[in-house]
């Protein structure tokens, strides 16, 4: 999951210096040109510049609802490339516009976040719990009737005696094993002191 957030971050952010590289193109064509009507051809083809502002939100916003159903934790590798997509194709912009940008960019990825986790809970309470679809036309639903997956890992995962049955394990083993698996020889490097 976290691959494809990263090559989706990816296609954003080299769409967003594409688009800002033809704008300034067209730019200095429009400073350059004499006439109106050189002008005016120019201000034509600044509109033929691809958006960049919302591209690919939905894919985002869904894939981060996905990742975070599935592991909660995925939200703590998803935090850096989400930060660089809101940020991307700022650098032109006046002083108060980037948080304006930012705030509608958060607000689609949250509103397609929203829509796909609820999509996510629906179907997870349909096929694992007790709720119907003849309770959903009634509206005749309880709180016990909705299964919401990331709540129950973490309401899992918090009690020992549930962690112990799948095996506990020291805690030097993170240090030995799981630090050098996850980042390979940089785990090896010592801090600076």
């Amino acid at each position: 999951m976290t691959s494809w957030l990263l090559y989706l971050v990816a296609l954003c952010m080299k769409r967003s210096s594409e688009s800002l590289l033809l704008q300034s193109i067209v730019k200095e064509e429009y400073d350059s040109a004499e006439t109106v009507r050189d002008k005016v051809k120019v201000r034509k083809k600044l509109r033929l510049v691809p958006s960049y502002d919302y591209h690919r939100a939905a894919a985002v916003g869904a894939l981060c609802a996905a990742g975070f159903f599935l592991r909660p934790t995925f939200a703590a590798f998803a935090a850096a490339p989400v930060f660089f997509w809101l940020q991307r194709g700022l650098r032109d912009r006046s002083y108060f516009q980037p948080f304006v940008v930012i705030n509608f960019r958060a607000t689609a990825l949250l509103a397609c976040f929203a829509l796909t986790a609820g999509i996510l809970v629906l179907t997870d309470s349909l096929y694992y719990g007790e709720l119907t679809l003849r309770k959903l036309w009634d509206l005749e639903m309880d709180w016990s009737d909705w299964k919401v997956a990331p709540f129950h890992f973490v309401m899992y995962n918090t009690v020992q005696e549930n962690l112990e049955q799948h095996g506990a394990h020291p805690k030097y083993l993170h240090a030995i094993v799981n630090v050098p698996l996850l980042f390979g020889p940089l785990g090896m490097k010592k801090k600076p002191s």
